[in-house]
């Protein structure tokens, strides 16, 4: 019995991504909240999220600092100042380039049909995908 149902819900999803398929894309602006323009209150910088890892974590970015001062007459009277702030490449070519070109290639294949920009097929994406968890708790 479950297996049937299992059979039954992978053929409406397969006739449910053919269907999506045929539909006609519509290009739309991102939602922003209902809002005409997204407020630039809504952006986070960079800063905000690796902050607290830069000042946690030294041993992981590895960071270099370097402060040089030109004085002119006492050391009250800065004339120059040169400020470096570095850290070693660690994430970026290690962890995050091969897992964005895996995601990057799985979108291009995925994406087209799976995305199409209407609102009914995400939603029937939406209860299909609960037909399926509601079948694997209740019949499983």
């Amino acid at each position: 019995m479950v297996k049937n149902i299992v059979l039954q819900v992978s053929r409406a999803l397969t006739a449910a991504i053919a269907l999506a398929t045929m539909i006609k894309r519509r290009r739309v602006p991102v939602w922003g909240r209902g809002l005409r323009q997204i407020p630039a209150e809504n952006a986070v910088t960079s800063l905000a999220v690796t902050n607290a890892l830069r000042v946690s974590c030294p041993f992981v970015y590895r960071p270099e600092n370097r402060l040089e001062r030109s004085h002119s007459g006492r050391e009250y009277f800065v004339r120059e100042l040169h400020f470096n702030d570095s850290e070693v490449p660690v994430f970026g070519p290690w962890l995050f380039r091969p897992a964005v070109r895996i995601v990057q290639f799985l979108s291009d294949r995925i994406g087209l049909v799976l995305q199409n920009g209407s609102l009914n097929v995400y939603l029937g994406y939406i209860g299909m995908l609960l037909i399926v968890i509601f079948a694997s708790v209740f019949y499983i």
